[in-house]
């Protein structure tokens, strides 16, 4: 059974240094019940132009001071907040160096503590679980994956 809550919220710009507050740029959000799973759609977040102009503007700048703080033109910030274009990885440097933003979150729309994307909560606790193992318990875990694939794919042929 699949159950949608939409909400807004008035959040922006995730950084590295969370007791920074967070403002500017109102979200329609979906959260989204899939079978037992919550999953979390932000509408324009999914634009990565549209967070760097919510950046912008949560630091109350106009595009000529932001685009001259990440060294681009104004008409280059321009079409990259309307998503004409995409920002070169020069300037997503200048971005989370200059503004202390999470690489993470200005790439995909996601914030995480580890700068890493997980599928669902199951896997990012798994790799939590994994990486708190000594190296034998690591390759012994690999070992009965693998054991348990080819099982699965001789129960299947």
């Amino acid at each position: 059974m699949t159950k949608v809550v939409n909400y807004y919220i008035n959040v922006c710009a995730p950084r590295e240094q969370p007791e920074r507050n967070y403002s500017g740029c109102s979200l329609f959000v979906k959260k989204i019940n899939f079978y037992g799973q919550w999953k979390v759609a932000v509408e324009k977040m999914s634009d990565i132009g549209y967070r760097i102009k919510c950046i912008r503007k949560e630091m109350k700048l106009n595009q000529s001071q932001f685009a001259k703080s990440i060294r681009i033109s104004q008409g280059n910030l321009s079409e990259i907040e309307m998503g004409n274009s995409n920002p070169s990885a020069e300037t997503l440097i200048a971005i989370r160096v200059e503004y202390d933003i999470n690489l993470n979150w200005l790439l995909t729309g996601f914030e995480t503590e580890d700068g890493i994307t997980y599928a669902d909560d199951v896997e990012k606790k798994l790799v939590k679980v994994y990486r708190e193992l000594n190296d034998y318990d690591k390759k012994e875990i690999i070992e009965m994956i693998e054991l348990k694939k080819r099982l699965r794919a001789s129960l299947l042929s």
